[in-house]
């Protein structure tokens, strides 16, 4: 789980006010007007103008510029002058516009607000009648025969004001956009005031045909900050003092607005709610942004906006490890660009900065998550701004705002606190301590995630560089650097080694170096240093429960929460594992004592969820996946909890919404993945798939498991081998030869039956630095698939066990079916018992330990083992209908339909199904039918069928589905037992001539003693080894009692 902010809980119940200029009346829109009035005037001037052409007006910016102040003010003053209160009818449109996805649809979104307004309430009826109009051309004519009635009815024209117009153009209304700009460029009934968020170097920019006439607004000058903020703050300042604040705020209205509110009334809390609702905002544009640069380039502007303040390219080229000729290269394309600015520094040095001082304030807060990071923008303005006296009022108030929040929940706090006071002179620096209380000092020094000013730790001469080296550590454990990480970890032990939190950090180190126990060592380290700090023990807890150490981790945890009853990350982890264990109620007890300390998340919200809905409260867990999704948009397992929700409530299509929103609201992969594996896999509608991925790696975003997915839908909708393949070719081409690139590539290989290609792609990820253990599984997948490959395949397992199998079972699971279908049942139980050491609530390990005990005549101990795997996951289908096996039939009934509840297309739920006797022989064989459809190397489903065929008597069945089990059992040879069976019966039915042609062939070569016995039933004397014959013969004897009885239905299941 990744740290993030904590709010009150009060958060989701009422969210501070924010200042919307959409929500001014017209006398609240004139008076807060104070900056643009140049570009005000324009706007004027282009709606009086006689000329049509110029009455359609674009206003380009960023968020926070102004757009929407200056769009409120303009209509104010529409309904304000006579002039243009007799020229036009506003319809103002707000930014969520969400409905209008075509032309027709925008012209009934103009309807609906006119009929709102009370002068033409009498639009409600044919706003209704629109609404049930299907057809988008008669659509569009009903509507704008409608606007055109209300325009010539007031002898006046429709000005359409519309916010984020580039929003409802390029990706709601998409192909028709032009059709829309066509519409709206009838001069004598429309006007035009809109917005657009984009930079000087957007390239995706719709084209606005029609003559708009475009306004920029820049970022504010000098005297309109000064202008701006004596406006807000009621305080005349010295432009000098303001100078500081432009440079911050690089002229945005928006962030002007939000450090005066802290300035009026300092609270940490609001300003940072208030900069992350701004963030939110603008990171859809800002990571677009980022995205498209060239790797180089980017690496250049990131450690630009990390800078903070004006830099060298001297300066520059040190953070990005890049040459100075380099650095100075690239920023000059960015100031090129528009993306950077550059002015004079001291002598002939040329110092650069970001043209957008919230792209800083969006890096440091959203992709640099540690807590001093995302506080910058506040400490750089109060020490800028204020004097020595208001610094250590202000701080002082941000203390006493900390000690009303648990100390758990301090972290930002902390490090505005550390680094305000690490610039200031002593005089200040004592002045603050001196009112700052005890408890907010003791919370401070515990904090692992701050680096503390020297004159908060104890007088040593390193504490400083103690505090870089765990500061570097922890950013070199964040870029998975974890051998410079754990270097730097050991030299910061060796500088103070009573310290815990390097202790801590090496706890993480271990784990992401995939060191469990060491990992384990070092927490346990960090508790003895610091037994009384609740921190210790709660990462200690957390790590042993990500082991599934339950029981350990709830001692550790317990003991955090002893010392800090408050920390919410210990409540809910402790939740965690009583939710593991299904006590339930203590789960949700738990969950519920988090939410009075702070709003849930993640996994821990999708947990409190799913035991919301259990207990019946579905409405609760939906409205907590909702809080949890609107604090962050990102948080993908609240988003797959509410998807199951609403799927499990049949609101399939609120669910595909979901995700549709999340995908094009975010520039990640895992959101459009979930939304094109949602549409293939739940709405089974491949093409419309296919559409989705490809818009996201139109759109830039080119994660390997986004080609994989679309191998499988271009397959799904009909695709051709060469299709899919060229998706390979085109992932090999786009990405660098990494694990994840060259594992996506084997698998679509692997499903253009590319099979050469595929074992190449796979074995040469298991050479890639740092590879885990999943290539070689793949590769032994794969060629345990191929006849005589085997060995091959075995190997393959048992290098991935080298790389992985500390931590994983999965590939001595992998070897011993491989060992299973080799027909070699001892040595696989021998490796299931070692997977199972590894982890004993391995489902997979168990269900096969289940089916080795049944084949030796072990009910008892097969049963008992299945209940073990369904106490894990009472919803394991292979697990049931390994069990209904063992059962009789009554109890197995009842099995196959639980499994069959979990999943009606699960192929081994089906095959069981048709095995049940009391069920139609129709029924039990378009079961075995449909189960071979969903998976083709199901031999068991090809035995089955030409059983049932036989007892129709449809011989050339009978021969296509004993044929192909023929073929297959030497791949799995497990299932020989039940193919004797089976062929022993229909030699019953009379089914000679064709068995005797079937194995008289190569198919015989796997079941030889079973080919030997049919010889010798049929009168020959075939001459074969000893031990052959003997196994013949006993076959031999069970075709005898067979054919001198009735026929009768095998139970294939025992044989």
């Amino acid at each position: 789980m990744f740290p993030r902010k904590l709010v009150t809980w009060s958060y989701n119940v009422l969210k501070t006010f924010r200042f919307n200029p959409g929500f001014q009346t017209d006398d609240e829109a004139v008076a807060n007007f104070v900056v643009r009035q140049r570009e005000f005037k324009e706007v004027l001037d282009a709606l009086s103008s006689p000329d049509e052409d110029h009455h359609r007006v674009l206003v380009v910016a960023p968020r926070g510029a102004g757009k929407t102040t200056l769009l409120r003010r303009v209509l104010a003053e529409v309904r304000a002058d006579l002039f243009l209160r007799e020229t036009w009818i506003p319809i103002v449109l707000g930014e969520e516009s969400y409905s209008a996805t075509s032309p027709g649809e925008f012209l009934l979104e103009c309807l609906y607000h006119l009929a709102q307004d009370d002068n033409h309430r009498s639009l409600g009826p044919k706003h209704h009648h629109a609404m049930e109009i299907d057809d988008e051309a008669e659509l569009q004519s009903f509507c704008l025969e409608a606007l055109t009635r209300i325009s010539s009815d007031a002898n006046k024209r429709l000005l359409i004001m519309v916010e984020n117009f580039h929003i409802i153009l390029r990706d709601q209304i998409g192909k028709h956009a032009g059709d829309l700009i066509d519409l709206l460029a009838r001069g004598e009934l429309f006007g035009v005031l809109a917005t657009s968020v984009k930079s000087k170097g957007d390239e995706d920019t719709v084209e606005f045909r029609g003559e708009f006439r475009y306004i920029y607004l820049k970022p504010l000058s000098l005297s309109e900050c000064q202008k701006l903020w004596e406006a807000l703050t009621n305080r005349n300042v010295e432009q000098s003092r303001i100078r500081p604040l432009q440079i911050l705020t690089g002229g945005s209205p928006r962030l002007l607005h939000i450090l005066a509110a802290f300035m009026k009334t300092p609270s940490l809390h609001d300003l940072m709610e208030n900069l992350s609702f701004l963030i939110d905002q603008n990171t859809e544009y800002f990571k677009s942004q980022l995205d498209a640069l060239p790797s180089q380039e980017r690496k250049v502007f990131v450690a630009l906006l990390e800078a903070w303040d004006p830099s060298s390219a001297k300066q520059i080229a040190s953070s990005a490890r890049v040459t100075i000729n380099v650095a100075s290269a690239m920023l000059n394309r960015l100031a090129d660009r528009g993306a950077v600015v550059k002015q004079p520094g001291g002598g002939r040095v040329v110092l650069y900065n970001a043209a957008e001082r919230l792209f800083n304030i969006y890096y440091l807060m959203r992709r640099r998550s540690h807590p001093s990071s995302r506080v910058r923008a506040l400490v750089a303005f109060m020490t800028q701004y204020y004097d020595r006296d208001e610094l250590v009022d202000t701080t002082t108030l941000l203390v006493l705002e900390a000690c009303g929040v648990a100390p758990s929940r301090r972290s930002d706090y902390h490090n505005a606190f550390s680094a305000i006071l690490l610039d200031q002179p002593e005089p200040i620096r004592s002045e603050i301590l001196k009112r700052t209380p005890p408890d907010f000092l003791q919370s401070l020094r515990s904090d692992p995630s701050v680096a503390h000013h020297a004159s908060l730790q104890r007088d040593r001469s390193d504490d400083s560089e103690f505090e870089e080296k765990l500061a570097r550590a922890r950013a070199q454990i964040s870029d998975d650097n974890i051998v410079e990480a754990k270097a730097l970890l050991r030299e910061a032990m060796e500088l103070q080694p009573g310290d815990f939190r390097p202790w801590v950090s090496f706890a993480f180190a271990e784990m992401a170096d995939r060191n469990p126990d060491g990992a384990i060592e070092s927490g346990k380290r960090a508790v003895e240093l610091a037994d009384e700090n609740p921190v210790p023990h709660m990462v200690l807890g957390m790590i042993l429960r990500q082991l599934d150490q339950n029981d350990d981790a709830e001692r550790e945890l317990r003991a955090a929460l002893a010392l800090d009853p408050a920390i919410s990350l210990a409540l809910t982890e402790l939740a965690k594992i009583e939710h593991d264990r299904e006590n339930l109620d203590e789960a949700r007890d738990l969950f519920e004592r988090a939410l009075t300390q702070a709003p849930l998340y993640g996994s821990a919200a999708s947990r409190y969820a799913f035991i919301l809905s259990r207990k019946g409260d579905s409405g609760r867990a939906e409205r907590i996946l909702r809080d949890a999704l609107a604090e962050d948009k990102d948080d993908e397992p609240a988003r797959h909890a509410l998807v199951n929700l609403l799927f499990e409530d049949d609101r399939v299509e609120e669910a595909a919404e979901v995700l549709r929103i999340a995908a094009e609201s975010g520039g990640d992969d895992a959101p459009w993945f979930d939304y094109g594996a949602f549409l293939l896999n739940v709405l089974k509608q491949p093409e419309r798939a296919v559409e989705t991925i490809e818009r996201a790696l139109s759109n830039n975003i080119q994660e390997p498991r986004l080609y994989t997915l679309l191998a499988r839908a271009t397959q799904k909708a009909g695709g051709t081998s060469k299709q899919i393949l060229a998706i390979a070719d085109r992932l090999a081409q786009t990405h660098g030869k990494t694990e994840e690139v060259l594992v996506a590539e084997g698998q679509i290989r692997q499903r253009a039956s590319d099979l050469a290609g595929a074992e190449a792609a796979f074995r040469a990820a298991s050479f890639a630095p740092d590879a885990s253990g999943l290539p070689s599984v793949l590769l032994g997948r794969l060629l345990s698939g191929i006849m005589g490959r085997t060995s091959d395949a075995a190997e393959a397992f048992e290098t991935a066990h080298r790389v992985d199998g500390a931590v994983h079972c999965g590939p001595l699971k992998e070897l011993a079916e491989l060992r299973v279908h080799q027909g070699n049942d001892p040595e696989a139980a021998v490796l299931l018992e070692q997977a199972l050491a590894i982890n004993p609530q391995c489902e997979c390990s168990l269900v096969l330990q289940a089916e080795i005990a049944g084949r030796s005549g072990d009910r008892n101990v097969a049963r008992e083992i299945c209940n073990r795997a369904l106490e894990i996951n009472p919803a394991n289908v292979a697990a049931l209908t390994v069990l209904a096996r063992i059962s009789d039939e009554r109890d197995a009934a009842e099995l196959i339909e639980r499994a069959i509840a979990v999943d009606a297309g699960d192929p081994q739920a089906l095959l069981a199904r048709s095995r049940l006797h009391d069920r139609k022989i129709t029924q039990r064989i378009k079961d075995a039918k449909d189960a071979l459809s969903k998976d083709r190397r199901l031999i068991d489903a090809h035995i089955e069928l030409a059983a049932l065929y036989g007892r129709e008597g449809d011989r050339p069945r009978v021969v296509r589905h004993l044929s192909a089990a023929f073929q297959g059992v030497g791949m799995r040879m497990e299932v020989i037992p039940a193919l004797v069976g089976c062929t022993i019966q229909l030699l019953a039915q009379g089914f000679l001539t064709e068995i005797e042609a079937l194995l008289s062939s190569d198919l015989a070569s796997s079941v030889e003693p079973l080919a030997v016995a049919v010889l010798k039933y049929s009168g020959k004397k075939p001459v074969v080894a000893k031990e052959v014959e003997e196994v013949a013969d006993d076959i031999l004897k069970r075709i005898y009692a067979a054919t001198r009885t009735a026929p009768q239905e095998p139970d294939l299941l025992s044989l």
